[in-house]
């Protein structure tokens, strides 16, 4: 077994000891089969697939934890489709490894839904680690971020994929998983144009009995604020939701969120720690708009869950919104989203909240921007307000007003 030099820290800050990047040279080796199988749990070991049944075309992507190939699974007198992911070596070592890896099999041998990447099995050849999945030639962030393609995805086309998104993110949790790296990069489409959620190398199982597991790097634009703190962290589903609010702005915009504000990953967490939000384009639906802000609203507990902006989907009032205006959106009684778009002014300190417009409770750097909120629905981002400005909550107490009265399309 070689020894694999550790590498510099990706990350600084509420990262540190969180590498993010591997050279393609460091693949983690196994001397034989009896080390696979060790690092494969003993309910995974029938998904062991024998490496001279995979034919290796070509490589399509690269990701945090592995290069991935396009190949062809020989099985049975024929051969299918599939993606082929070579396993980058962790910067922690082989014992982190060892859980890095069994935890990923582990959750993707249960996991059987049309909107999650399927697993065929893993493999080892030369002492180096595969694992085989369902190939899917394109991904949302090659969707939205088409240069040849201008304004908002078709209605169409983006409540389907959003509805997926929202389906298969909904059965991870309802099996007690948390992603923690949703993004349009792991959010594939398959050849039917149908949604595969996969890459599940920073994954966990909720235990019952674990309350609090520590912060892992997900990818800083779409990471809660609240998985960004040293320490133990509480993991919930809700940083998923908020994960899903950051990709509902970049599928409706089709733009990277904070493309422009030019700062690096720690400047980037300790904004978002501190209420940055992207700005929300002028042409969104109000309704969507709201969406989005209760998805990444600083509170995880006001946050909704999946099934409940499923049940918001289903009754098709945001569809209505591409059609319709502000005054005919409602909410359904069911849903957290009635107290959701409250401001961030009534967020406890305990939250990692602010009130717009204190510059004592502002802990962010110049020149990043606080969140201002119109009544219209919309987000904007104003200047760092100075004290004695005395422009306050009133836009944000209309939306408030709004969300109590409930109204139906009429």
């Amino acid at each position: 077994m070689r020894r694999l030099a550790r590498q510099p820290h990706a990350l600084q800050g509420p990262f540190l000891n969180r590498g993010n990047s591997f050279s393609q040279s460091e693949y983690v080796e196994i001397s034989d089969m009896a080390d696979l199988e060790y690092f494969v749990s003993n309910d995974s070991r029938d998904w062991l697939i024998p490496f001279d049944s995979l034919s290796l075309q070509c490589e399509v992507g690269n990701g945090t934890s592995g290069q991935v190939f396009r190949s062809l699974l020989h099985s049975g007198g024929g051969s299918s489709v599939v993606a082929v992911k070579r396993l980058y070596s962790p910067v922690t070592g082989q014992e982190y490894f060892q859980s890095f890896f069994r935890r990923e099999v582990s959750i993707l041998s249960r996991l059987h839904h049309p909107n999650v990447v399927r697993f065929y099995g893993v493999s080892y050849y030369n002492r180096v680690l595969y694992i085989v999945t369902d190939f899917c030639p394109k991904s949302l962030s090659a969707l939205i971020e088409n240069p040849a393609a201008k304004g908002p995805l078709e209605e169409a086309v983006f409540m389907k994929v959003i509805n997926q998104i929202v389906s298969g993110m909904g059965f991870l949790h309802s099996r007690n998983v948390v992603h923690r790296d949703l993004k349009p990069a792991n959010v594939l489409i398959s050849e039917t144009d149908d949604v595969n959620i996969c890459d599940f190398g920073l994954s966990r199982l909720i235990e019952p009995d674990a309350t609090t597991m520590t912060a892992e790097v997900g990818t800083p634009s779409y990471m809660a604020p609240e998985m960004a703190t040293m320490g133990g962290i509480q993991c919930s589903t809700k940083g998923d939701v908020y994960s899903f609010g950051i990709l509902l702005y970049s599928t409706w915009s089709r733009s990277k969120p904070y493309g422009d504000q030019g700062m690096n990953p720690f400047q980037l967490m300790t904004a978002v720690v501190n209420g940055l939000r992207p700005v929300i384009p002028i042409n969104c639906p109000p309704a969507l708009a709201r969406l989005m802000r209760s998805c990444w609203h600083q509170n995880p507990d006001i946050r909704p869950s999946f099934p409940e902006i499923s049940q918001i989907l289903k009754d098709q009032w945001l569809l209505s919104m591409f059609a319709e205006g502000e005054e005919d959106y409602y909410y359904p009684e069911s849903s957290q989203l009635m107290s959701a778009s409250s401001s961030l002014s009534t967020i406890p300190a305990a939250a990692g909240g602010h009130r717009r417009g204190s510059k004592d409770n502002l802990n962010v750097m110049s020149p990043f921007a606080s969140p201002r909120h119109g009544g219209d629905g919309r987000d904007g981002y104003g200047t760092y307000k100075q004290e004695g400005d005395e422009e306050e909550d009133d836009d944000a107490g209309e939306e408030d007003r709004l969300l109590s009265e409930e109204k139906r399309p009429r």
